[in-house]
């Protein structure tokens, strides 16, 4: 590339000083040498954009005990062509490996499980990867991993869960209303969907902080109430959100888009915004 450059400024001299230019001479040199930073000025950063452009989001998905990612979250991962996918367990977590990644998504399944598999080394593990600026996505059980109703969960945002003695709510398709930053960051213009959902978490943000820059994606206008539940408490309150931990980003989403072929679309996109959002953000500061 640079001797490339340097072909060209040279060319660029000549013509300005004609067939006959003595390239020897000390005018010639310096007015090469000027071309040449310009050149540079021009090109490499170029080539820069270029390859920050090309780069591929790196993406690990938790993958141990407690953890059941549905088979359409994992392929459309696998296949999207401007990212790759590597699968962590909590001893990998443990041992440093989510350096090497830009985003962490912890699926479904069992909280509780998913915490004891990545224990207490591990979950700490992943508040600094998100405090230092990597991104976090949890689905379901994943997003309840996010919140500080229990000891064992991350606790990277300030939320707590309504009405826990009664989880088990069931599974059936709910109505969820995405706010106006959750069909940018979901990436569609379509506000109302039906959305399965399986004893996800009903989230209570009354603690947020600013800090937190706790943000609502879509709110569930629907629910599902356990025998013995207090009814009225999951209708309005926040399906998907978005917030800040340290230099991070984290998104937490309590149904199952990807339990769909037709809504899996919504999580990669929302791993995209939050890589493009973040990047930007680094650039800037």
């Amino acid at each position: 590339m640079i001797k490339i450059i340097e072909q060209i400024a040279q060319s660029i001299a000549s013509i300005f000083f004609g067939r006959n230019a003595d390239h020897g001479s000390g005018v010639f040199q310096r007015v090469s040498a000027a071309l040449f930073l310009v050149a540079c000025c021009l090109v490499v950063p170029l080539h820069a954009d270029s390859d920050t452009k090309n780069s591929k989001i790196r993406v690990a998905l938790f993958l141990d005990k407690g953890a059941h990612p549905r088979n359409n979250l994992r392929v459309a991962l696998e296949t999207a062509s401007d990212m790759t996918l590597t699968t962590l367990d909590g001893e990998l977590i443990r041992e440093g490996d989510l350096k090497n990644f830009d985003v962490l998504v912890v699926p479904g399944g069992s909280a509780k499980r998913e915490s004891f598999s990545m224990k207490a080394e591990g979950r700490l593990e992943v508040r600094r990867f998100v405090h230092e600026g990597g991104l976090y996505m949890g689905i379901c059980a994943g997003c309840y991993l996010i919140t500080e109703a229990k000891s064992t969960d991350i606790g990277l945002l300030p939320l707590t869960t309504r009405d826990k003695h009664h989880w088990e709510r069931g599974k059936g398709h709910l109505s969820v209303e995405l706010t106006p930053l959750g069909m940018e960051v979901f990436g569609t213009t379509q506000s109302h969907w039906s959305i399965l959902y399986h004893n996800g978490p009903v989230i209570d943000a009354s603690h947020v902080t600013p800090e937190s820059t706790f943000s609502p994606l879509g709110y569930y206008r629907s629910e599902l109430v356990k025998p013995g539940g207090i009814p009225g408490l999951m209708v309005n309150s926040p399906a998907m959100f978005m917030g800040r931990f340290g230099k991070g980003r984290v998104i937490g989403i309590s149904p199952h888009p990807e339990a769909s072929p037709e809504q899996v679309f919504m999580e990669l996109n929302a791993i995209r915004w939050l890589y493009r959002t973040q990047t930007l953000s680094q650039k800037e500061g």
